[in-house]
């Protein structure tokens, strides 16, 4: 019995602490115990792809609510956005206020969930009382980070550092509402038949002395890839009958 409960113990705790650590911390954790080691790995290096979420006018939009109204929106909003991180096997760095950091192994899924994000967010539950409308910003950045243990033995936190990171802020903060700005870097891992009608622009970028290239995704950019594949459907079958036609017609005179 006792054995039975320590066990039950062990799994509520592993829970709890999941939570507040995130899956791929656990996890490395977890590695590093069966390993015999008493610490995770520091500063490993990975090429990944950055992802930086936020509201926007949050400052304005919290002015007007009571703290449990705020905590009751971001955390439905968070909900929202773990999920769809998590679908797309990316992992949640942390939360900072209204934004949100992660990390993705893969580019398209990273950008399949930045998608997603812009798609979803539109309103938010506040105490289950009443819905806000809400509009977000996000950025996207492919590139070399550390993931590295920061703090002290008795408080730490495993985050990604690295220019790449600093970069995919600026791009997220350079977004317009309701939109993705990519990089360049990530761009270059995206199929062109994702992206074919986004046009890059130029982007005044802080601590930059020239204008650097991105590209901007919208759900009107998503739009126009469906009516240009509509037309190219349209356009192919009306070649095809016109061939048909043509070969009816030789067949006729013959």
């Amino acid at each position: 019995v006792d054995l039975e409960l320590a066990r039950e113990e062990s799994e509520k705790l592993e829970t709890m602490v999941r939570g507040y650590v995130g899956g791929k911390t656990w996890s490395e954790v977890q590695d590093a115990m069966r390993g015999g080691q008493t610490d995770v790995a520091d500063l490993n290096r990975e090429k990944l792809t950055i992802c930086f979420c936020d509201l926007v006018g949050f400052t304005k939009m919290s002015s007007r609510l009571q703290p449990t109204d705020i905590a009751s929106l971001l955390n439905d909003h968070f909900a929202r956005l773990f999920n769809i991180v998590r679908a797309h096997g990316g992992t949640i760095d942390k939360f900072i206020g209204d934004a949100m950091l992660a990390y993705f192994p893969e580019p398209v899924e990273a950008f399949l969930a930045s998608k997603k994000m812009v798609q979803e967010s539109r309103t938010v539950r506040v105490g289950g009382e009443f819905t806000l409308p809400i509009q977000v910003r996000v950025g996207l950045n492919t590139g070399e980070v550390t993931l590295a243990n920061l703090g002290v033995s008795e408080y730490r936190q495993r985050t990604v550092l690295g220019e790449a990171v600093n970069f995919a802020q600026r791009m997220q903060s350079s977004a317009p509402p309701q939109a993705v700005m990519i990089s360049e870097d990530t761009m270059r891992h995206i199929p062109h038949t994702m992206i074919r009608t986004l046009e890059p622009v130029r982007v005044e970028i802080k601590g930059r002395r020239d204008p650097v290239e991105a590209y901007v995704w919208t759900q009107s950019t998503e739009r126009r890839d469906e009516v240009s594949d509509r037309l190219a459907i349209r356009s192919s079958l009306l070649s095809g009958q016109a061939r048909t036609s043509l070969a009816d017609r030789l067949k006729r005179r013959e």
